[in-house]
């Protein structure tokens, strides 16, 4: 089962824990990250921390968070508090000249982590990362045809190796779930089925 987050190692304190403490020790840890994260997110943005810390407030008081909690649905939960830090990541990737490992591999380790919590939101988180590259890509293309350069090649080079490494790091760290559900989706299509199935 993708959703189980069988190899999500944040939920191996649920095996060691009694329950439902467990779970509430979990996902408490969860929201802490995602209000962290969404304050560090802002703090990039605005230069202020009581915006930072409101902010921080607010999503760990979203309402999709308090209802996915109530219909039992953390592993949900789990994934989406991981998005802020794969913004912030992805905003300090996105932004180097040079390529850098460190700034790549956090951004492959939260796709990949987000894929171990919950496969479902991994998707959203995909089509987010990959917007923004896209974006990034054309935003150097346009500023370099204006300065009337060269330099967008090795820009985009730049960010075609940090995607390159990302991507990797996120499909060998969820490889476990993706593998299976691969397998699992190809085996179990309606296109093979006929009207008498």
């Amino acid at each position: 089962n993708p959703l189980s987050s069988l190899f999500y190692p944040p939920a191996w304190l649920i095996w060691v824990l009694p329950l439902p403490f467990g779970y509430h020790l979990v996902t408490g840890m969860h929201l802490l990250l995602g209000g962290l994260g969404t304050a560090r997110l802002i703090r990039r943005i605005v230069p202020n921390p009581i915006a930072a810390w409101v902010g921080a407030c607010l999503f760990v008081l979203m309402p999709k968070l308090a209802a996915h909690m109530g219909a039992g649905h953390l592993t949900l939960v789990w994934a989406v508090c991981w998005t802020p830090w794969l913004m912030e990541w992805t905003e300090q990737a996105r932004g180097q000249t040079r390529f850098s490992w460190k700034q790549n591999l956090m951004v492959g380790l939260a796709l990949g982590l987000t894929a171990l919590a919950d496969v479902r939101w991994a998707a959203y988180c995909g089509v987010y990362w990959a917007g923004v590259y896209s974006w990034s890509v054309m935003e150097r293309v346009a500023a370099d045809r204006k300065a009337g350069g060269k330099a967008a090649a090795e820009a985009v080079w730049v960010l075609a190796k940090g995607a390159g490494a990302q991507v990797g790091l996120a499909a060998a760290s969820a490889a476990a779930v993706l593998l299976p559900l691969g397998e699992y989706s190809r085996l179990s299509t309606r296109a093979a089925m006929s009207g008498a199935d």
